[in-house]
C-alpha cells in the first residue's frame, strides 16, 4: 500500500501522518482503495513518498497509519497541484469511485498531525549528524559581549 517507502530522511524536517480507522469487515476495501491510489501514484509519477502501517496491538482494530515526509509545510500547499490532472487521469473515473465509497461506506475517522523534527529534543545517528551537521549540531552563537556599565557617579 506504500509509494516509495524509502522515506528519504535526509532534508526532511517535518512528517504528516495521518491516522485512519477503518470500520470492521472493511479492512480489504481500505487496501484496494490503497493499492490504487498506490498505482496512480507510480503511473503519474508523482515525486513524493509515503509509508502505509497497519497497528497491530495496542489501539482498537481497523487503525492505519500513513508517514509523508515533508522538506517544508509549503508541500501541504502544493498537494492539491500535485495532485491534479495527471493523478486524477491516472486514479481515473472507476479509481474515485471506489475511494469515494470507501469514504462513505468504510472510513471510520481520519484524523491528520504534523510533527517537526527538532535537533534539541533528538538523538540522532551519527550519520544522520554527518548528513546535515547544520540542522543535526549546529555550532553555537558566539557569546554577545557584555554591555558597558556606566558609571553611576553623580
Amino acid at each position: 500500500m506504500s509509494y516509495r517507502p524509502d522515506l528519504p530522511l535526509a532534508g526532511t524536517r517535518y512528517f504528516l501522518i495521518v491516522s485512519l480507522t477503518v470500520k470492521p469487515g472493511h479492512g480489504d476495501h481500505f487496501t484496494e482503495v490503497r493499492k490504487t491510489a498506490r498505482q496512480a501514484h507510480e503511473k503519474a509519477g508523482l515525486d513524493e513518498h509515503f509509508a502505509v502501517y497497519q497497528a497491530a496491538a495496542g489501539p482498537p482494530a481497523g487503525l492505519y497509519l500513513i508517514f509523508i515526509p515533508m522538506k517544508s509545510l509549503a508541500e501541504m500547499d502544493q498537494s492539491p497541484e500535485k495532485h491534479g490532472k495527471a493523478y486524477q487521469e491516472a486514479l481515473g473515473e472507476e479509481g474515485r469511485k471506489k475511494a469515494d465509497e470507501f469514504q462513505s461506506q468504510g472510513l471510520e475517522s481520519a484524523e491528520l498531525q504534523i510533527f517537526a523534527f527538532s535537533p534539541k529534543m533528538s538523538y540522532p545517528s551519527k550519520e544522520w549528524i554527518a548528513a546535515e551537521p547544520d540542522f543535526w549540531a549546529p555550532k553555537p552563537a558566539a557569546p554577545k559581549p557584555a554591555a558597558k556599565q556606566e558609571a553611576a557617579t553623580q
